[in-house]
């Protein structure tokens, strides 16, 4: 019992992290694609 709950505990932590990598990883690509747009004009 113990266990399982623990496991939960990291699966949501794990997600989290995951949806906030991912997020962050969107931002950055995004800022990237407004530098270039800047460099192209």
């Amino acid at each position: 019992m113990y266990t399982d709950i623990a496991g939960e505990v990291l699966a949501q932590k794990f997600m989290a992290f995951v949806s906030t990598l991912r997020y962050s990883s969107m931002f950055v690509f995004k800022i990237y694609q407004l530098k270039s747009k800047v460099y192209v004009l």
